[in-house]
C-alpha cells in the first residue's frame, strides 16, 4: 500500500508544495474518478474506486498541516492519533497543566466570569501558536527524524490536540 506521499510522488516532507499538491490532485482525481470506469468489468470499477478513494485520503490529509504533520511522524512510529498501546503518551507535565487549565475554566464558569474564561482562551490560543511554530520549526530541521527530535515533535503534536481541545470547550461556551 503506497504511503499518501507515493500516491502524489511527493518526498515525504512537512513543507509540501501546495500548488504541485493541487495539480497532482486534480491529475489523478480526473485519471481515477469512478464515472471513467462505469462500463468495466466489475472488479476494474472495485479497483477504480479504491485508487480514487486513496487519491482522495492522501489529498485530505496531505493538503492541511496538522494532519500531515501527524501522519509525518506516524510514519516514524509516532502516532499521536493512536489508542492503546500504540499511541504517544502525554508528558506528565503536560497533563498536569491541562488539569489545572481545566479547572480553572470549570471555576469560571461556576462563577460566571466570562472574562476569566476569555482570557483562558486567550492564554490557550497563545500556547496553541507558540506550540505550533516549534512544530514547524522542528520539521524544518534537518534531524527531525532522530529518536529524540521525533519523540519531541511527537509531545508538541500532542499538546497541540489538548490545547484544541479546550479551545474547543470554550467555543461552545459562545
Amino acid at each position: 500500500m503506497p504511503t499518501h506521499f507515493e500516491v502524489f510522488d511527493l518526498p515525504p516532507v512537512y513543507a509540501v508544495d501546495r500548488l504541485e499538491l493541487e495539480r497532482r490532485y486534480l491529475e489523478l482525481s480526473k485519471a481515477t474518478h469512478p464515472d471513467r470506469f462505469v462500463k468495466a468489468a466489475p472488479r476494474e470499477r472495485l479497483e477504480a474506486l479504491a485508487r480514487s478513494q486513496a487519491v482522495n485520503d492522501a489529498y485530505r490529509v496531505l493538503k492541511a498541516s496538522v494532519p500531515r504533520a501527524e501522519y509525518l511522524l506516524a510514519q516514524e512510529g509516532r502516532d499521536v492519533g493512536a489508542e492503546g498501546a500504540r499511541a504517544v503518551k502525554a508528558d506528565p507535565a503536560l497533563l498536569m497543566d491541562m488539569m489545572e487549565r481545566n479547572e480553572a475554566l470549570d471555576e469560571a464558569r461556576a462563577d460566571g466570569d466570562v472574562a476569566r474564561a476569555r482570557a483562558l482562551g486567550d492564554e490557550a490560543e497563545a500556547a496553541m501558536a507558540e506550540v505550533w511554530a516549534e512544530v514547524e520549526a522542528a520539521f524544518a530541521s534537518p534531524t527531525w527524524r532522530q529518536p529524540a527530535e521525533l519523540e519531541a515533535q511527537a509531545q508538541r503534536l500532542v499538546k497541540r490536540r489538548y490545547l484544541a481541545r479546550l479551545l474547543e470547550q470554550l467555543e461552545g461556551d459562545g
